[in-house]
């Protein structure tokens, strides 16, 4: 893990082998904006280094947050699971937008997300939009959970990087008008 201060990330990086031997560099960096306080952005980095492949990530928007609670424990509040119901949620284009109220104090939220996705090899940006065999699927329970599901399947050749980038932007009825 690095933390760098100075440009404001921070940054993970693993180097994973599978059971069959395949080695995956993944670099996750992670950076929350001081001048727009609403925005923060993810970056994965998946390059194979011995074997070229399909390599497939998923991003996650969940809505249906829930508190964790163990009424064992006595360092957490004694408080119901889920404070935040799910108003509504969309998808399209490689982005989704949620909204939910509290339960409590009625106060609304909304949760954006975008995603770019680019190939590189050997620092050439190879592909900047999302691959034609990517896609996105959104689902709803009829429980009411809400999630959307982002997905990239790329073609990629030893040491080439696939990258996605993802932007997420969450507001409240506090700082902002409906």
């Amino acid at each position: 893990r690095i933390l760098n201060i100075e440009e404001g990330y921070t940054l993970r990086d693993v180097t994973w082998c599978s059971p069959g031997g395949k080695k995956l560099q993944i670099q996750i960096k992670r950076m929350a904006s001081f001048e727009k306080l609403t925005l923060f952005t993810m970056e994965y980095r998946v390059t194979p280094l011995n074997f070229s492949g399909n390599v497939q990530l998923e991003s996650m928007h969940i809505a249906d947050v829930r508190n964790y609670s163990n009424p064992a424990d006595p360092r957490l509040a004694a408080e119901r699971l889920q404070n935040l119901q799910v108003i509504s949620m969309e998808t399209g284009q490689g982005r989704s937008i949620s909204v939910g109220r509290t339960s409590e104090s009625g106060l609304r939220m909304c949760a954006a997300c975008g995603h770019h996705v680019k190939i590189t090899a050997e620092n050439q940006i190879k592909e900047q939009s999302v691959p034609e065999n990517s896609s996105i699927r959104c689902s709803l329970s009829s429980d009411g959970k809400t999630e959307s599901c982002f997905l990239v399947q790329a073609k990629v050749t030893e040491k080439e990087q696939l990258i996605l980038e993802k932007y997420c932007v969450l507001t409240d009825s506090i700082r902002y008008a409906d």
